[in-house]
């Protein structure tokens, strides 16, 4: 049983391309480092090196008696097959729960292995269904009375299929609902934001007290030989333990539900957008022409063997103290063999705001976090932090480490259904189509068009050999040209799905409310921030509306002072909402 379940982790989830996994590995899977200015080596090679150290014998082991310790509570006839170790129940499992790291169906629900997903317990699927076939040959008469309907062996009217035979109505036993749940320690006052952080093996407090925070990937922990605190690496053995979260973290929130689309640039393999950054069409053209095509460092190539642009349908909700400062969305954390590396701290904005999800704009001005520099692309880069978002991969499930007391205790924000907006349910996703990049850039064959001596794209030059399509990176008009092609393919393929492109608008993170720098406060009737709400709805949202996305003169002086507070550039703050 434990290695039925080692090979269920090995292909990570359901619906995954079914290839051996040693021939979906990089040679040179450590080639990315902390000096690529990428967005840290991306999301396919780092789980390609993940896989490819569960594939050495002695990860095998550990995860072996991992697996076998989770089996001790099997539930029968509730069990998919499906590991939920580093991610969570893919959708296409039907309802499911993750109960002590395997996929199974919630209490109701029984695995169907008709259509390979859990159906409710009155279902014809489950009811009459043995999972015996009759190809060849009848029905076994040790699975009852049965008829043969396509193939496949169901019980007759009257009976129930229970373990592959068939009883009569009313003999087959409820099973228990042995799911657990887990609770948060009593509320603590979040820490403050902070913006400079210990670096690494520095002093960050004394042995009594932490005194300040540490750059993301590295904890503040006692010293084993000097009376302080220094600024260590986590790492498997680093203790994780549960926020004591603020009371309105724990509830949903006021906040509106947003839907849109993410993409993702991908080659081959496919796994869960937890702990990855993902990005608008536009955010994912730029990526693909700044660091993708055309690669030196990859013999010309395209780099990770990019093959494909994935299309998720998003939904999110932002937590009430998210909210309160008039955000949808948090800081842009970026995202490091599934480990958060920041900016500044993850874990005292977690704390502050719950497991948002985070976005940063980039376009003709310096962007935060990155990139930090113009660019022609008008896009918008995301987080999406999921279970155990403080460890690298393999750290998770190390044997005899504390990762899997990590993945209990930090869930991170997906949830199935629509967000709530409580800390730990503010965003979940649906596939929604991919492109192929060749297709795109207008070729039938990749391997043909490079050995004939063709170049997608050359950095040094800003153009093609053979193609023209990525030719000028900094000019806007092409730049919005490629992305327009983009859209156009996915309607093509994936016909009246089309969302409207809002991801721009709708990023409204901001800096200084984030971070603490700026505090929320009211107008008074009569000083300066009402004079210039008077002066916006009387003269100035008639001669620049763009100033007032989504006002009319007749929109509330609150909502004026909210836009007018966002922007930074007026007397107003924002509101105080409590």
């Amino acid at each position: 049983m434990a290695m039925f379940l080692l090979l269920s982790l090995a292909v990570c989830t359901a619906g995954s391309e079914e290839l051996p996994i040693s021939a979906a590995l990089l040679d040179d899977g450590e080639s990315c480092d902390a000096s690529d200015a990428s967005d840290s080596c991306h999301l396919r090679l780092l789980q390609r090196s993940a896989v490819a150290k569960m594939e050495s014998s002695e990860s095998l082991e550990d995860l072996a008696d991992t697996a076998s310790n989770s089996t001790l509570d099997w539930q029968s006839g509730r069990e998919t097959g499906s590991m939920c170790m580093l991610y969570h129940c893919p959708s296409t499992l039907g309802p499911t729960d993750c109960h002590h790291w395997r996929c199974i169906c919630q209490n109701g629900y029984r695995w169907s292995k008709l259509t390979n997903k859990c159906e409710g317990a009155k279902s014809a699927a489950i009811v009459r269904d043995t999972g015996g076939s009759c190809w060849w040959f009848g029905c076994s008469t040790s699975r009852g009375p049965t008829s043969c309907v396509h193939h496949k062996c169901y019980c007759v009217d009257g009976f129930t299929s229970v373990d592959g035979k068939c009883v009569r109505h009313g003999a087959e036993e409820e099973e228990p609902d042995t799911t657990t749940t887990t609770s948060l320690p009593p509320p603590v006052p979040p820490p403050e934001m902070s913006t400079q952080c210990s670096m690494p093996e520095k002093t960050c407090g004394t042995l009594a007290k932490e005194t300040s925070c540490c750059d993301t990937g590295y904890s503040c922990l006692k010293s084993p030989v000097a009376a302080e605190r220094v600024c260590a690496a986590v790492t498997s053995s680093t203790e994780v333990p549960r926020y004591g979260l603020q009371l309105n973290l724990r509830s949903p929130s006021n906040a509106p539900l947003l839907t849109f689309y993410t993409y993702r640039a991908q080659g081959k393999t496919s796994y869960p957008p937890e702990n990855v950054n993902m990005a608008s069409l536009a955010g994912v053209m730029w990526y693909l022409n700044n660091e993708i095509v055309g690669r030196a460092d990859w013999g010309g190539k395209r780099k990770f063997d990019i093959t494909r642009i994935l299309r998720y349908k998003v939904q999110t909700r932002a937590t009430q103290p998210l909210m309160e400062l008039g955000m949808n969305f948090g800081a842009r954390f970026a995202f490091d063999s599934g480990q958060c590396t920041g900016p500044f701290s993850c874990d005292e904005a977690w704390q502050n705001y719950g497991y948002f999800v985070g976005c940063n704009r980039m376009g003709p001005f310096k962007g935060f976090p990155f990139p930090d520099f113009p660019v022609a692309y008008e896009g918008v880069w995301y987080s999406f932090p999921g279970k155990c978002p403080q460890m690298k991969y393999f750290d998770k499930t190390k044997k005899g480490s504390n990762g899997l007391h990590c993945l209990e205790n930090q869930p991170g924000g997906y949830c199935k259904g629509a967000p709530t907006g409580a800390y730990d349910c503010t965003y979940n996703f649906e596939e929604a189509g991919e492109i192929s990049v060749d297709e795109l850039e207008g070729i039938q064959d990749y391997d043909k068009f490079f050995n004939a001596g063709g170049r997608e794209y050359d950095r040094i030059t800003d153009r093609g050999t053979q193609m023209t399509f990525w030719d000028g990176i900094n000019d806007a008009k092409k730049s919005k040209w490629r992305v327009d092609q983009a859209a156009k393919l996915f309607e093509k393929h994936y016909p009246g799905t089309s969302l409207p492109d809002n991801n721009y608008e709708q990023c409204d993170f901001n800096y200084d409310y984030f971070y603490q720098k700026k505090k929320c406060k009211n107008r008074v009737p009569g000083d300066e921030c009402s004079q210039q709400i008077a002066l916006a709805k009387s003269s100035q949202i008639h001669q620049h509306p763009e100033w007032f996305p989504g006002l009319t003169p007749s929109s509330s002086d609150f909502a004026f002072q909210m836009t007018m507070g966002k922007s930074g550039k007026t007397a107003c703050s924002i509101p105080c909402l409590r």
